[in-house]
């Protein structure tokens, strides 16, 4: 099964092999992903600089367990803010962003008439063929599932 494709429909055909019909959702992977320079890991890094950093340098100058209590509760607070409002947020915003991507993948589909990609794939076999429109795409699921169930052909 695959999670890219919509309309996904399992079908066997007259041989006993299973077959997955829908359409693709996501396109194939881009040729260029992977390739490039690639980095390499630094091992030298310079931590000297948090020998200056003195935690408790704020606690030797407090005056009583007032200015100790504050601190406390701005820990607290960073604690709270970093664990809990700030994932809460970001979580949000990648959502929205997910919402909005898809409206205009979408969109763009239907405007520029892109056409769907419909798959039929089985176990070391692949078919594809694009259809312009989804509900003709959707129509053309429904057409190559019931050629392979019935007859074993691809239409």
């Amino acid at each position: 099964m695959r999670a890219s494709l919509l309309a996904q429909q399992s079908v066997t055909d007259p041989n006993g092999r299973p077959w997955t019909v829908g359409i693709r959702w996501l396109p194939r992977k881009p040729r260029w992903i992977g390739w490039g320079p690639r980095r390499k890991k630094r091992k030298d890094r310079d931590w000297g600089w948090l020998d200056a950093v003195d935690p408790f340098s704020a606690l030797d100058a407090a005056d009583g367990p007032g200015s100790l209590a504050a601190i406390v509760a701005v820990a607290a607070v960073v604690f709270l803010f970093w664990f809990f409002v700030l994932p809460v947020a970001i979580l949000a915003l990648d959502l929205l962003f997910v919402v909005l991507l898809a409206a205009v993948s979408v969109a763009a589909r239907v405007l520029f008439r892109r056409p769907w990609i419909v798959e039929a794939s089985t176990t070391g076999e692949q078919h594809q063929r694009p259809v312009v429109g989804y509900r003709a795409s959707r129509e053309m699921v429904d057409d190559t599932a019931r050629s392979i169930q019935f007859s074993g052909t691809l239409p």
